[in-house]
């Protein structure tokens, strides 16, 4: 059971995790040259605005952060209760999630205003980008925490492990999912077989090369992947499917309802904009990156688009696979 599971392990560390970042935080503020930090936050370089490349990594990070264009909400959403609040549910989830990132953001930048005052380095040039953000920025305040640092700082970088094998958890439900329902294999058995196929691709990773290719596969999923994925089911809910019984389905498991707008916003809209900056972020990655990048992405993009359609064809031993659902 997933409750079982997943369930009580997020119960247990989220809620910790969520007490550690606000220590973290409050004691950021306190820092000499926060204000360096948290100033850049608030104030808005509305010149930004006009650069596609900041448009595609703010859909890519909110893309990635609620788990859009992966199959895990749609997949975590067939273990919800009956009497489920859907809408309601998606807005909790969106806004807690967000609103999370602002706060942890706060902290971040803080510590690196502090960063940049000790070290003499402009702000700008201490930390761009990278996946390993969080273990070069909360070591910083670690450092200076004193006594509680030995508590603080083991029991945070904890929370990461377990919230990153929850996320990771998530991933591999959606595989272990679609394999134990077409063919008809136990969840174990499913579960093992995404596990080794992960674990292989994962030692890449541990190689010299490991960052690097983190790098192109971080920017490959974040930037193209997942945005293609939004945008075809932009397309599926949109136009293939009935959307109107959509809404009416939602708005009758819910206390918020859906406006009209909704569907102009989801067959016109959100196609349109996400197909430019996808298309933008193809092509400013054509002319910037190094061939090794070019060749992984293509070699990554063969394998998305192949491997579902093997999936797809291969029968299904699942007797009840291609029958059709019956409404309640």
């Amino acid at each position: 059971d997933l409750n079982e599971g997943i369930g009580k392990v997020s119960k247990i560390l989220l809620p910790i995790l969520l007490v550690i970042v606000i220590i973290i935080v409050a004691f950021s503020l306190t820092l000499p040259g926060a204000s360096i930090g948290y100033t850049q936050i608030f104030t808005p370089d509305w010149s930004a605005l006009t650069n596609l490349n900041v448009w595609l990594a703010a859909f890519g990070q909110i893309v990635f952060s609620l788990s859009l264009g992966m199959s895990i909400a749609l997949t975590y959403a067939s273990y919800l209760p009956e009497d489920s609040k859907l809408t309601d549910n998606a807005l909790i989830v969106a806004f807690s999630n967000s609103g999370f990132e602002v706060f942890n953001a706060i902290g971040i930048f803080s510590i690196l205003g502090f960063m940049a005052l000790t070290s003499g380095i402009p702000f700008n040039e201490l930390v761009t980008e990278g996946t390993g953000l969080a273990f070069v920025v909360f070591p910083k305040v670690f450092n200076v925490m004193g006594p509680w640092a030995s508590i603080i700082g083991p029991l945070f970088f904890l929370c990461i492990l377990f919230a990153g094998l929850t996320s990771l958890m998530a991933l591999l439900e959606v595989a272990s999912f679609a394999i134990s329902e077409k063919f008809d294999f136990s969840r174990r058995r499913s579960a093992t077989l995404v596990c080794i196929v992960g674990f292989c691709i994962s030692c890449l990773f541990s190689t010299a090369a490991g960052s690097y290719l983190l790098g192109i596969f971080d920017a490959f999923l974040n930037n193209f992947a997942l945005l293609f994925g939004v945008f075809l089911e932009c397309i599926i809910f949109g136009w293939i499917y009935n959307f109107d019984e959509l809404v009416e389905v939602l708005n009758s498991h819910s206390s918020i309802q859906m406006d009209p707008f909704w569907k102009i916003i989801i067959k016109y809209i959100l196609p349109v904009c996400i197909f430019v900056l996808w298309a933008q972020g193809v092509y400013s990655t054509i002319l910037t990156g190094d061939t090794t990048s070019h060749m992984v992405m293509l070699a990554l993009a063969i394998i998305l688009v192949v491997v579902p359609i093997i999936f797809t064809l291969l029968p299904a031993s699942n007797e009840d696979y291609y029958k059709p659902i019956q409404d309640d």
